[in-house]
C-alpha cells in the first residue's frame, strides 16, 4: 500500500511537495517506458522540470528515488492478493506462479535489485527492501491464511507470519540471486510449507 508520508529531505531547505511529487511521477513514467538500468537521474530531473542536484540532495541516488516512487504509488510493484477459491494450496500455487512470472520480467527484477542496493546505504535505509517488497507480499499471504483458518480449513500449525516469511523469503532470494523459479521448484517449496499434501500434484506446477 503506498506510503502516506514522504521521507524527510537529506539536507537543506524543505522541498516543495509539488516538486517532490513531480520527481516521483517522472520516475514512475520512465520506469514504465524503459528498463531501470537505462533510466538516469538526468532523465528523471528533466522529465520533472527540476535540477538533478535536487534529486541528489533529497534522495541521494536513483535507487532511492525509485524506492519512493514505489512507496508513493507512481510505479506499481505491489503484490497481487492471494486468490480465495476455497482451496488454500491451489490459491497459494496460483499466487506463487503469478509472482514468479512478474518478478521474472527484467524491468521488475532490476528495480528490486536496486532497492536491495539502496537498503544497504545505511541504518536509515536498512528496511527499504522489506518495506517495498517483502512486507507487502507477506501481508497478502498472511491475510489468505487467516481467512482459511477462520473458515475452518486445514492449515499448517506454524503461525501465518512464519509461513509468509518462508514463501516471500524464497521469492526474495530468487529475485536477488539465482535460485530457480521453475514450476517444479515452486511445487517443492509448497511441499515444504504445506506438508502432508505432497503426493497430490498441484495443477499447473507439474507438467
Amino acid at each position: 500500500m503506498p506510503s502516506s508520508s514522504p521521507p524527510p529531505s537529506r539536507a537543506g531547505r524543505p522541498v516543495d511537495p509539488a516538486r517532490r511529487r513531480a520527481v516521483l511521477e517522472a520516475a514512475g513514467e520512465l520506469l514504465g517506458e524503459q528498463p531501470y538500468d537505462e533510466v538516469t537521474i538526468e532523465q528523471i530531473a528533466e522529465r520533472a522540470g527540476v535540477g538533478k542536484q535536487l534529486l541528489y540532495r533529497v534522495w541521494g541516488s536513483k535507487a532511492e528515488v525509485v524506492a519512493q516512487a514505489v512507496l508513493q504509488g507512481t510505479f506499481a510493484l505491489s503484490p497481487e492478493p492471494v486468490p480465495d477459491t476455497g482451496d488454500l494450496r491451489a490459491d497459494l500455487e496460483s499466487w506463487l506462479l503469478a509472482t514468479a512470472e512478474a518478478i521474472s520480467a527484467p524491468s521488475r527484477r532490476s528495480v528490486a535489485r536496486a532497492l536491495a542496493t539502496a537498503s544497504a546505504g545505511g541504518p536509515d535505509r536498512r528496511e527499504l527492501f522489506d518495506e517495498v517488497l517483502t512486507r507487502p507480499a507477506g501481508a497478502v499471504v498472511v491475510e489468505r491464511l487467516e481467512r482459511a483458518r477462520a473458515a475452518g480449513a486445514t492449515t499448517p500449525s506454524a503461525p501465518a507470519e512464519v509461513i509468509a516469511d518462508l514463501l516471500t523469503g524464497y521469492i526474495a532470494l530468487a529475485t536477488l540471486g539465482s535460485v530457480s523459479l521453475a514450476p517444479e521448484r515452486l511445487h517443492q517449496v509448497l511441499d515444504a510449507v504445506l506438508p502432508g499434501d505432497g503426493a497430490q500434484a498441484v495443477t499447473g506446477l507439474r507438467r
